[in-house]
C-alpha cells in the first residue's frame, strides 16, 4: 500500500491516489455484495446489546489489555519507521524514489507470515509473537547502526519487516484465544488497536529529528511489547493450572 501510494504520488500527483483508491473500493464493494455469501449461523445469534456487553468485558480483561499494549506497537512502529526513513533520506538529499525502493525491497520479508502456523506447532503461539517482536527490535537496531547507507537501511528494514510479519498473525491468534468464545469481539478489538497504532505512527515518526533516536524509542516500545506477550503467556498458564 505504501509503495503504490508513493509511486502514484510521484508519477501522477497525490490526488490521483484517492481517485484510484475510491474506484478500487467501489469495485470491492460491488464484488462483496454480488459474490460473498455468509454461512448460516450454527448457534442462536445474540442481540446487538449483548455483543457490546461482551466487547466491554473484553476491553477490561487482563489478557486483552496486555495484548493491546503489545499490539499497538506493530503498526505504530511500522508507520513511524518509514516516516522517519523518509525524513532521514531528505536530510541526505536523496530522492523520494529512494524511500519507495526501501519499502519495496522489504516486501518479500512479509511472506514469512505464512510460516506462523508451522512455527506454532513447534512453539507456543505467544513464543512466535515474542520472536516476531524481538526480530523487529533487532531490525530496528540495525536502522541505528546502518542509517548512513541505502543498502544498510534496506537490510535492516528486511529484518524488521520479517519480525512484524511474524508478530501480526500471531497476535491475531492470541486475541482469538483470549476472547473465546466471543472471537468476533476479539477480532474487533484487534483491529481497533491496530488502527490506533497506525494513526499514532506518523506523529511519532515526525516527533524525532534523528532516525537513530526514533529507532531507539521504537526498540524500547517493541521490548515492552515482547514483555507484555510474555505476561499474557504467564496468565494463560496460571488460568490453566487453576
Amino acid at each position: 500500500g505504501q509503495v503504490v501510494a508513493s509511486v502514484v504520488a510521484l508519477r501522477a500527483g497525490w490526488p490521483w491516489f484517492f481517485v484510484l483508491c475510491g474506484a478500487s473500493l467501489a469495485m470491492a464493494f460491488a464484488l462483496i455484495l454480488t459474490v460473498m455469501v455468509e454461512a448460516p449461523p450454527h448457534a442462536p445469534s445474540s442481540s446487538l446489546l449483548a455483543r457490546f456487553g461482551h466487547l466491554g468485558r473484553l476491553l477490561v480483561a487482563p489478557r486483552i489489555i496486555l495484548l493491546s499494549v503489545a499490539h499497538v506497537t506493530l503498526m505504530l512502529s511500522f508507520v513511524a519507521l518509514y516516516t522517519g526513513i523518509g525524513q532521514h533520506l531528505q536530510s541526505l538529499d536523496m530522492p523520494a524514489s529512494a524511500t519507495v525502493l526501501i519499502r519495496l525491497a522489504a516486501l518479500p520479508a512479509m511472506f514469512i507470515s505464512l510460516s506462523v502456523g508451522a512455527l506454532a506447532q513447534r512453539l507456543a503461539m505467544a513464543r512466535v509473537a515474542q520472536l516476531g517482536f524481538t526480530l523487529a527490535a533487532v531490525g530496528m537496531l540495525g536502522e541505528v547502526a546502518l542509517s548512513g547507507t541505502i543498502p544498510g537501511l534496506i537490510a535492516a528494514s528486511i529484518v524488521y519487516v520479517a519480525g512484524v510479519a511474524l508478530a501480526v498473525p500471531s497476535m491475531i491468534n492470541l486475541y482469538g484465544e483470549a476472547a473465546a468464545p466471543n472471537r468476533g469481539s476479539g477480532m474487533a478489538v484487534n483491529g481497533f488497536i491496530l488502527f490506533i497504532g497506525a494513526s499514532i505512527g506518523p506523529i511519532v515518526g515526525t516527533t524525532f529529528a534523528s532516525l537513530s533516536t526514533l529507532a531507539i524509542v521504537l526498540v524500547a516500545l517493541l521490548a515492552v511489547a515482547a514483555a507484555s506477550v510474555g505476561a499474557v503467556s504467564a496468565l494463560t498458564r496460571r488460568a490453566a493450572h487453576d
